[in-house]
């Protein structure tokens, strides 16, 4: 591979890979891996991953893992790297750790050291943020093959829970996708979960108290943090400890934010999920609930933009009256709240369904004429 103008950064960490894995670079493979690839145009990421599937020596499924990582500068001449890094990375991102974890450290050096190169890398490349960001995401995934302990606490330390690149369209938006994506990979040890949700904590202390600003307006740390915490309750498996996340939400309600919309649904699960935290020694636990119960009742701002617990369907009414029984015998005031709106919700659902009815016989009155 030939030095070429505005590549030299690039070329130079190549070989400098390549000098701190001598045992997958021999000099007598180059010939063989340039025959391989001029004989057969193999241009196209399918059949560097069959090398990594099929009976190789590892030499080649190593040269085949860089061709596959490895960044393309902008003043490269075509193919330089024989295939487009990232044309296609979610669609080998399984084959390509599944099938080589007996490479991971290999891995984890490139994807660490193109990380770097590309975030710093704004002469080189084009849209050299987009292409960090997608480094970021894999060291997120590679995250979760590493074993807790100083090399897995290096590689979270250069992870951004921040996306690198700012973005807002009809489609999606930019605002700490990277925290999203480390918080429910499943495969990601828990430590490194509690330490990004302190980080995250940390940046959305600093926001609320005027110590720092978001990078742009719809990328508010305290609200995509309260939006992936409540959105916890609609994944299908639990990719962290309830006790983790009834502490997210024992930080969101002592923030004591008044007139926000702080849980965006009143999703019951979220309910059940922190009751089956509870023991009756778990005063923590405990307390959480009264206060989100509390909360719910006095404070947060239901999509209406109106403040409190509105009741408007039967399972409104249902929970209502379980928070009643449960909660409102240590808190008179809680209590007496609680019962006005269940004789509100209850009047305003009869009065629905009255409603409801009444415009069903009126349909069925007009349709037996037609008859």
């Amino acid at each position: 591979m030939g030095i070429f103008r505005g590549a030299t950064k690039t070329e130079m960490l190549v070989a400098d890979i390549k000098r701190r894995w001598p045992r997958f670079f021999v000099e007598a493979d180059e010939e063989i891996w340039k025959q391989w690839h001029e004989l057969t145009k193999r241009d196209s990421i399918s059949y560097f991953v069959d090398i990594l599937k099929g009976d190789y020596n590892d030499r080649f499924k190593a040269r085949a893992i860089l061709a596959l990582l490895a960044p393309t500068p902008k003043n490269a001449p075509k193919n330089w790297n024989l295939v487009t890094p990232f044309s296609s990375i979610y669609g080998f991102e399984l084959d390509l750790v599944a099938n080589c974890e007996k490479f991971i450290e290999y891995i984890v050096d490139l994807v660490v050291s193109f990380f770097r190169l590309t975030l710093e890398g704004k002469d080189e490349f084009t849209d050299h943020l987009s292409l960090a960001n997608r480094y970021n995401s894999w060291m997120i995934a590679l995250l979760g093959y590493l074993p807790e302990g100083p090399d897995a606490d290096n590689l979270f330390n250069r992870i951004s829970l921040n996306d690198l690149v700012c973005f807002n369209n009809m489609d999606d938006c930019s605002g700490y996708n990277p925290f999203s994506h480390l918080m429910w990979n499943p495969k990601v040890n828990e430590r490194y979960k509690r330490l990004a949700d302190l980080k995250m904590r940390v940046t959305v202390r600093a926001e609320l108290q005027g110590e720092a600003k978001p990078r742009a307006e719809h990328e508010s740390a305290f609200a995509h943090y309260a939006d992936r915490v409540t959105s916890f309750v609609g994944l299908k498996k639990n990719p962290y400890s309830i006790a983790l996340f009834a502490d997210q939400i024992g930080f969101l309600l002592a923030l004591n934010l008044k007139g926000c919309r702080l849980f965006p649904t009143y999703n019951e699960r979220l309910l059940l999920a922190l009751i089956g935290t509870l023991t009756e020694d778990d005063v923590y636990a405990l307390e959480i609930m009264r206060r989100y119960v509390r909360y719910m009742v006095f404070e947060n701002v239901g999509f209406s933009d109106e403040k409190g617990f509105l009741i408007y369907d039967q399972e409104d009414l249902d929970l209502a009256t379980r928070w009643h029984a449960e909660y409102g015998k240590d808190d008179p005031e809680l209590a007496l709240v609680l019962l006005r709106k269940i004789a509100e919700g209850r009047e305003r659902v009869e009065t629905r369904l009255r409603k409801e009815r009444e415009v069903q016989e009126h349909q069925n009155a007009v349709l037996s004429r037609m008859k």
